[in-house]
């Protein structure tokens, strides 16, 4: 009668341990089943996701050459405003040269008259 006992109560262990693995199944199934829709979502966004991707990158090689090209631009630019920087400075010089050579002019058109004012005093003198 003990061992018949023991083999009952193996078997209600069996039983129990079937009742709990068959549970433990059903909620992995669930488990396994949830992936999956979620792995199908995942499948659709894909194509999504590669446009995006797709768009990215080439957004970024537009840019890219955008600012090569604002680079560029930049560069001759400066060479530019260096050029006209020089050519100013040029005129700076010449304007100076015409300024000396002006005042020069000044002083000597000074004399001229002097020079004038003179001779015609003399004359004056002469024709008394």
């Amino acid at each position: 009668s003990k061992t018949l006992a023991d083999l009952q109560t193996r078997v209600d262990l069996i039983k129990s341990n079937g009742v709990k693995n068959q549970t433990t199944l059903q909620g992995n199934l669930q488990l396994l089943q949830q992936i999956a829709s979620a792995n199908a979502d995942w499948k659709l966004l894909i194509p999504t996701l590669e446009a995006q991707t797709k768009f990215v990158t080439e957004k970024k090689e537009t840019l890219q050459k955008e600012n090569l090209e604002l680079q560029n631009v930049s560069s001759s630019l400066k060479k530019e405003i260096a050029s006209n920087l020089a050519t100013i400075r040029s005129m700076e010089g010449q304007l100076g040269i015409f300024g000396s050579a002006l005042s020069e002019s000044t002083q000597s058109a000074s004399l001229l008259r002097n020079n004038i004012a003179m001779l015609r005093g003399d004359q004056r003198k002469m024709i008394k």
